[in-house]
Order: C-alpha cells, then structure tokens, then sequence
C-alpha cells in the first residue's frame, strides 16, 4: 500500500503540470485530412481554429518528419493504415515512448502523442488528443483521489471492526459476570455461535457442579448424624483427658461438616438489596473477636461506609478472613477498612510466613489445603475461602489473594458502595 501511494503521489505531482494525451482515434485523423483536402488553403487557417479545442489540437506541417520504427506497433500502423487508406503517416512520441505501449485502449500519457499524415498538396497534418477535462482532473488530482479512497476503505474497514469488537466485548463481560441471559447476541454468525457454545458449555458444568454438590451434602448429613451419636457416647468414656480429646475431635469434625453443608448448598444473595453499614459492622465484629482474647486491629475511617452486601454475608467473610489470618498467620490480624477506586475496600492482614506464589491462583478452590496447614493444631478442610469467594460473587463483589511485600498475607475483598439504607418506621 506504502509503494502504491509513492506512485501515485509522484504521478500526482507530474501530472498536476503536464498535460495528458491519447493517440486520437484513426477515423478522426482521417476525416480531418479530408476535411483539409476538401477546402480552399486560404481557409486553413480557419479550419485548424475551429477544429483545435481543449481536448484536440490540429497543426499543419511543411512535411512529414522521417520516420522512426520505435514510435509504432504493428497493431497501430495496422490500424492507421486501413483507416487512412493509403496516405503516408507518423506515429509521434514526443518523450520517446512507443505508442505500442497503449494498444487499442485510451491510455493516458504525459508524453505529447501526434498522428501525422500527408495532405494532397504535399504538407502534413499533425493530429493530437487531450484527455477529456474530467478524466484530466481526476489524474491530474489523483494523491486526492488516493488519500480519498484510503480514508473511505479505513472507515468502512473501522465500522466492520466495531461491529465485531462490540459483541465480542459483550459476550466476554456476560461470561466474566456469568449472566446467561447476556449469551446470545445479535451480530456476526460466529459470534452468536459462541455465545451459544458459552451458554451450552455452562449449563453442562452447572449440571455437573450441582450433581457433585448433592452428593457432598448427602454425605456431610450422614456423617452428621454419625457424629451427633458419638457425641452423646462419649460420656461413657472414662479417662477425663481421652474424653476431652474426643470432645475437641467432635467439635472440629463438627465444624468441617458445617462448612461442606454451607458449600454444598450453595450460598445466595437475599432478595431484594441487601445494603450494610461496614465500618459499624466490622467493628463490633473485631470487638467481639477481642473479648475472645484474639489479637485483632481495627483500622477504619470515622465517617461511615455503606457497601451493597447482606450482613450475614459480609460476617461470614470477614470471620473465615479472620480465622485463616488466625491459624495460619501467626495469631495476630490486622483489619483495615477503607475507599478505592469507587470501592469500599476491606483487608485482612496478618503476619504469617505467607502463601507460595505457585499456591496462590489455587487457594480458593473447594477442598484445597496447603500441606503447611495438615495439621492438628490448624485443621480445616479447605472450604473457607471458597465460601468466601462463593459469597463474594453472589454480591458482585472481588476478592484478591496475596502475599505482602512487607510480609505476611494479604485478603482484600473490594465492595460495591451503595446508599445509606433508610431507617425503620
């Protein structure tokens, strides 16, 4: 395209001085020269006037110029010749171009092309064709023409992308915030095609989690029961120290089946809006984790901060956040609140050895446990933070996993802000 603008940008630039010409046709050099024939020479004169025009010029000659075999092709003297009916003719490159380059057909050339042929009293006629003012302004304007149909072929090629970009902008968006109902799209074929294999593929998955998750829930309500009867049978048990031990296995067995009820079940956003104020909130939160003896800071803003987000669900999160900085963190968390970016923004730090890099992406899904943590003293069956990106998702809400530059472990849940909710009547 770079070469193809350089030609004809140079071409511009030659032809906007020069003026263009075509070999005229045979007929027309031969009904001048019988025109001329059929007139008084006083006349001539006249006659040259009259038939001289912006698109033809007609000069009479003393004689016909020598004769030179690179200004004619066979097809052209043949052409010539039948039309002229024996009179003696010059084909006439003024630049040296062989007319043989344009055969039959009105090529244009910057080089003056003539037609000469003999008149009855021994003079010569000389017959040259200008391009038509049209044509001639076209070439003679033809970086314009050029840069014109570039711009057109940019724009058009322009509107084709966005017509493709933006249903694929929007199908990306309906997969990313899982909205099924956002699949199917107008536009090309392919894209509406994928949206339907989107649409197709999560419904397999959603079957597929649903039928894995029933299963789950029917085993942690068997072993529930199982636990409720060992519970009420180790009263039986003798050793005081033996029976505190089955007690604490109870409890933490306990606690692992309410988790794999809570994941299995699936946790959902109330109906309606669900708003909270989060700086009270957590504060009695960290509070409460405070009288328990737990090492806890509270970092938050005097003035409140409303986020979009049931309470039950934000507890929950920030429980399992405080517990995993709890276990796994060396003891002591660090509870920030604040605004970003539009977004109240809630951190759970602690000060623990961290998560491996590799381990990161890995942390949030169902039943996943780094091998530091197999541990009696930690336990956990590796649902916490599922449940906390599962209660995350349902609000709209993102949760980001990280190891501190400074130390420690970082869990960062960012909220949608929303209005102060109106008080009761």
């Amino acid at each position: 395209m770079a070469g193809l603008f350089w030609v004809f940008a140079n071409a511009s630039l030659t032809l906007g001085s020069t003026p263009v010409y075509r070999l005229p046709p045979p007929q027309a050099v031969a009904d001048i020269a019988a025109a001329f024939e059929q007139t008084p020479p006083s006349a001539h004169p006249d006659l040259v006037r009259a038939l001289s025009d912006d698109t033809q010029g007609v000069t009479l000659l003393p004689a016909l110029p020598p004769f030179d075999p690179r200004t004619a092709s066979t097809a052209d003297a043949d052409r010539y010749r039948e039309a002229l009916k024996g009179r003696p003719f010059r084909i006439v490159a003024a630049g040296g171009r062989a007319p043989s380059d344009f055969g039959e057909f009105p090529v244009f050339s910057t080089d003056a092309l003539q037609v000469i042929t003999t008149l009855a009293d021994g003079r010569a006629l000389a017959v040259s064709q200008m391009a038509i003012p049209p044509v001639a302004r076209i070439v003679d304007n033809a970086l314009w023409f050029l840069g014109l149909m570039i711009a057109l072929n940019l724009i058009v090629a322009l509107l084709i992308a966005d017509q493709t970009r933006r249903p694929v902008e929007r199908l990306l968006r309906a997969v990313q915030q899982d909205r099924p109902e956002d699949f199917t799209l107008p536009g090309p074929g392919e894209i509406v095609a994928l949206g339907a294999a989107f649409r197709d593929l999560r419904r397999d998955l959603r079957a597929l989690m649903e039928k894995r998750t029933r299963i789950l829930a029917a085993i942690a309500h068997d072993f529930r029961t199982y636990l409720t009867r060992i519970n009420l049978r180790s009263d039986f048990v003798d050793d005081p120290r033996q029976r505190d031990l089955l007690v604490q296995d109870i409890a933490e067995m306990t606690t692992l089946i309410d988790d794999a009820l809570v994941y299995a079940e699936g946790v959902k956003a109330p109906s309606g809006e669900a708003v909270v104020e989060v700086v009270a909130a957590l504060g009695a939160l960290a509070a409460d984790r405070k009288c328990l003896g737990q090492t806890v800071a509270f970092d938050a803003p005097p003035e409140p901060l409303w986020a979009a987000i049931s309470p039950v669900a934000l507890h929950r999160i920030i429980n399992n956040l405080l517990d995993n900085a709890q276990r796994y963190g060396g003891g002591d968390a660090t509870l920030r609140i604040g605004l970003a970016s539009g977004a109240v923004r809630i951190q759970v730090d602690d000060q623990g050895p961290g998560v491996p890099e590799a381990a990161l992406e890995r942390l949030t899904e169902p039943f996943h446990r780094l091998e530091t943590s197999r541990s009696r003293e930690t336990g956990g069956a590796g649902l916490g933070l599922s449940i906390v990106l599962a209660l995350a998702q349902e609000h709209h809400a993102r949760l980001s996993l990280a190891n501190r530059p400074e130390g420690g472990f970082r869990a960062e849940l960012q909220l949608q802000p929303a209005p102060p909710a109106s008080p009761l009547a």
